[in-house]
Parts: structure tokens; sequence; C-alpha cells
């Protein structure tokens, strides 16, 4: 395959990423240059090789999966009326085989299954490591196995038909004999997702044993999310069968919201406000992956740079943000139903905010064009409207600025979203009753907005089945928004091409549309049914003989 999988794990390239991307929870330097076999000799080179295991999700996490597979979608929009830059081809319903993009998702997404893919193969091909108990390598075991399902979960929600590859690749002189797979079909993909998953669940902690890594409950998140996709529109419940799906995903969120281990907190800001300020708390976070700038070692993410209120700083070692998306009318719409929702403030960013060199001090900028407001959920500049029509400018970074990198961790799952996908499931088995209410009511009171009950009577529609998973489809835009979670909900729903057109339609309505946008409703306009997938790489197929082009692709 002509991918990262064959392209860069030579043997010292496996060295230098594992001990050069580490994560937070074990920042180690490289000190010594060792041979591959040493690396699971001892517990400390056990744990710098886990620790690269985690940091190979920073590529994937960093733009693609955080801000460009959301932006196309009835949340967010790319504002930038170009094919050349980062994130274009992918949100503008643009893309193609022979794109780079789509074909760096890809390999980026193999490179992490092959760390993966290492991991376990030498753990369990040791019954013991020297100096590591063994709670903790088996922990590592389930970390591994939930990091490769994570991964082929991202992998088969975008492509389909892909490889399942079990066995790390170690040296592309030497090529095993399975290096050119044939694809899966995706029920066969998602089967693997649920065992490794089930393998990895007993092996985990209840609490992670260092922050930043996998529990119990992060790997039992990730399999609620792979049943409720499994079960959506397009794959019908595969193997297992639509109500299975959804049985089985009511059973693993019981087990999380069973546990005490997670909740929701008092206030919803707090949750990423923990994430911009590097504060540790799992309470609601199930999972994030980790990123750090030091003055001397750049593991950064883009969040916060491309996406969140427009800030021009005072110099290079102020924060910036380029801010090369907006958030949508249709967001806005859906937060208005209930005036009094604490997340609309958060969430939505109707100001930017620049340096005034002349006075000598930051100003925001309040803006009126409501398809010119930017995503708020993760700003590096906040503003606050008081009293008297005084702005107060608050800086919300800690430690080290970078103009371009952000140290903001980004969340895989979080327990409003566990909460959620509950509420929808029970709600496809046997429809609306007082405990699909009462989970949906968990997430509504902490945003200060009336019972959904209260509002489905008000608004005429009543307590149907059908309208409690619109109810629910509107809440979680409302709290997940931005998050990288609704162009795979839109598409296990079967309305991603519904949604963006009439989404199109709207704005063009709007007041405030000028023609000067018409290049993000083209963009809109040009979504099909092809899109609820993404194309094979060119680059895949002109190598591995064995594999075909997607469907309508």
């Amino acid at each position: 395959m002509k991918n990262l999988l064959n392209k860069n794990i030579l043997i010292v390239a496996t060295v230098v990423l594992s001990l050069l991307s580490s994560c937070t929870f074990l920042d180690t330097k490289m000190s010594d240059r060792f041979d591959r076999e040493d690396f699971f000799d001892n517990e400390v080179h056990t744990y710098s090789f886990l620790a690269g295991v985690y940091g190979s999700l920073r590529p994937m996490y960093m733009t693609n999966m955080s801000i460009w597979l959301n932006t196309g979608t009835d949340e967010m929009l790319y504002n930038q009326n170009t094919s050349e830059r980062a994130g274009s081809e992918i949100s503008q319903f643009s893309y193609s085989p022979f794109d780079k993009e789509v074909t760096l998702v890809w390999e980026k997404t193999y490179f992490s299954i092959n760390q993966a893919n290492d991991l376990i193969y030498n753990l369990e091909a040791r019954d013991s490591i020297p100096g590591l108990d063994m709670d903790n390598k088996n922990s590592m075991l389930g970390e591994g196995l939930t990091i490769r399902a994570l991964n082929y979960l991202n992998l088969v929600s975008m492509f389909d038909n892909i490889p399942i590859r079990l066995l790390p690749m170690n040296d592309v002189a030497n090529p095993q004999e399975d290096l050119l797979l044939s694809q899966s079909t995706p029920a066969e993909v998602y089967n693997q997702i649920i065992l490794d998953l089930e393998n990895a669940i007993p092996l985990l902690p209840e609490t992670a044993i260092e922050y930043g890594r996998i529990s119990k409950s992060a790997a039992q998140g990730i399999l609620v999310r792979a049943y409720m996709r499994l079960a959506g529109n397009r794959l019908q419940g595969g193997n297992i069968g639509v109500e299975e799906c959804y049985t089985r995903a009511v059973l693993n969120s019981d087990q999380i919201i069973n546990g005490g281990q997670h909740s929701l907190l008092s206030s919803y800001d707090r949750v990423f406000l923990n994430q911009i300020m590097t504060v540790p708390d799992n309470n609601e976070v199930l999972f994030e992956v980790e990123f750090t700038v030091t003055s001397d070692r750049d593991n950064g993410s883009q969040v916060g740079f491309y996406s969140g209120p427009k800030t021009s700083g005072a110099d290079a070692n102020s924060p910036n943000t380029n801010a090369w998306v907006y958030s949508t009318t249709a967001i806005e719409d859906v937060y208005l139903k209930n005036e009094n929702d604490t997340r609309y403030d958060w969430n939505i960013s109707p100001f930017r905010i620049s340096y005034n060199h002349a006075k000598k001090k930051y100003e925001a900028k309040e803006l009126t064009n409501h398809i010119q407001f930017y995503p708020g959920k993760w700003k590096r500049v906040n503003r606050t409207l008081v009293e008297g029509g005084e702005t107060i400018i608050t800086f919300l970074e800690p430690g080290f600025i970078s103009k371009f990198r952000t140290s903001f961790n980004y969340p895989v799952i979080r327990y409003s979203d566990v909460l959620l996908m509950k509420a929808e499931a029970l709600n496809a088995i046997s429809g609306p009753n007082g405990e699909v209410i009462a989970l949906i009511d968990q997430v509504r009171t902490r945003a200060g907005i009336r019972g959904v009950e209260e509002e489905l009577i008000e608004g005429g529609s009543g307590i149907s089945q059908d309208a409690v998973l619109k109810a629910i489809q509107d809440e979680r835009m409302r709290e997940l928004c931005f998050e990288g979670i609704r162009r795979f909900d839109l598409v296990r729903w079967g309305i991603l091409e519904e949604s963006v057109h009439n989404l199109s339609a709207n704005m063009k309505l709007h007041e405030s549309w000028k023609d000067d946008f018409s290049f993000m409703t083209d963009a809109l306009d040009r979504a099909e049914h092809k899109h609820q997938i993404f194309p094979i790489p060119d680059d895949e197929l002109v190598v591995n003989a064995n594999m075909v082009q997607n469907p309508e692709w």
C-alpha cells in the first residue's frame, strides 16, 4: 500500500515517533538510540512506545477530525473562497480520489493503526515485561485495542470499504504476505471494532491510570458510538441487526451511567475552558486527545487557530485565530427555539477581536451579519459585555503561547453524548417514555432550558417517536456542535444532503445573505448521495490491485 504504513515505518522512524511524539502523561525525550526489539524489554521502553501510540492520534485530530470534517454540514461552513488552502477540499464537497487531504486522512489513520498493532502484538507475545506489573500491562493492551478500534471506526465511517490490518508492518524491505490486502465490507470492519472493544473493556481500569489515558468507560463510550453508527440508515445494523445494535448501545451506556465515574459538570462552558486552560478533569470527558505547545517542542493543535472568533494579536507571541469557518444560521435557529440556552453565548461568537496598535489595547468588534458569526467553543480570547456598554477582553490560554498552534485538548467522547445516544437508542426500540425524556432533560436542564416534553407539546408536534427523534437531533446539535460528530450523525440519520441543501436555501432567503457568500451556498449545493462516504484514494488503487473504488466514485 502506498501510504504511511509502508513509506515511513522503517525501524528508525518508529523509534523517533514513539519517543518524540509522547503524550503529556509521559513527556519522554529521546536520550538513546536502541533497536526495535529493545522497546519492550522493560517498563520504561514500553511506556515510551505507548506514549507514541497516543501521539499518533494527534495528526488526525489536529485539524481533520476536529475541524474540516465538520465543515460543510448544517453546523459550520468553510468561509475561504479557494480550493488551495487547507481544509477546502473536504469542507466544500469538492474532493475526489485524487485529493491530497483525503489521501492524508487515509495515511495518517493507517499509520496510527500500525502503531497500535505493534503495541498489541508485542504485549500479547510476552507473558511479562520486567518492571511492568500485570495490571498496567493489561491496561496498555486494552488501550492499544481501543485506539485501533477508534481508528477503524473513523475510517469505516468515512470510506466504508477498507482493508483490515491486525499485524504490524515494520520493515518495507521485507513485506509481509498481507502487504496488499483486499477490502472488507463495512459489516466486517464493525465486527472487528466491536471485538477489539469487547476484548479491551475487561482489561481497562475503572479510572484511567493517568490523565489522558483510556479507561473502561472510554472504551464503552466508543463502543456505544459504533453501535449507533452501525444501526444507522446506511448500514442498517450490518450482521447484527438494527434493534440488537440499539439494545447493545443501551446496555453499554448503562455501564457508563451506572458506573459512577462520570457526570455532567455544573457549567457547560467549564468543559471547554478546562481543555483551553489544560485543566485535567475527566468527570464529563471520557477521553480526549492531548496537545501541548512549549518553547522547545510543538505537539500542538490548530483547534482555536482555524476555528474560533477572528483574533489578531499584538505580535508573534500573541494568540491569533485565522477563523476559516463560520457557524451557520441553522444552528442559530435551533438555539433560538429556547431563548435562555446558556450554550448559545459560549458556542456562537458574534464578534472579532483585534489589537489596536495606536491605542495599545485589544478591542472587540460586534458583528451584525448572522452569516458571519464564528464557532466559539474553543476560543483563545473572549469578550464579555457588561452593563454600561463596557467590553472586557479575557485571554484564556495559560503558559506558553504560539501564534499558530494551541495546547487545547480535544474531546473524543463526552458524557452528554452518551446520555443522548442512550435516549436515541431507547426511543428507537420502544418509542418515547419517561426514561427517554429524563435523559434528554439532563442535558437540557444544565443549559437552562425547559423540558423537551413541554417544548414538543407547545410546538404542536406531540410526544411521538419521530418528534422525539427530531428533538434529539436538535439537542445533539446544540450540545455537541463543532466536536467532529455532526457529519457522521447526518449520514447515519440519512439526512446529510437534505440538511445542507436546506441550509443553502435558508441562507439565500436570509436578510443578510449577499452574492459574495454564494461560494458557500454553491459548496452546499454540490452535496449529493455519494458524499455520504469518501472515495478511496487513487494512490491506493494504483498500488494495490486488490482494491476497488467505492460505488458512485
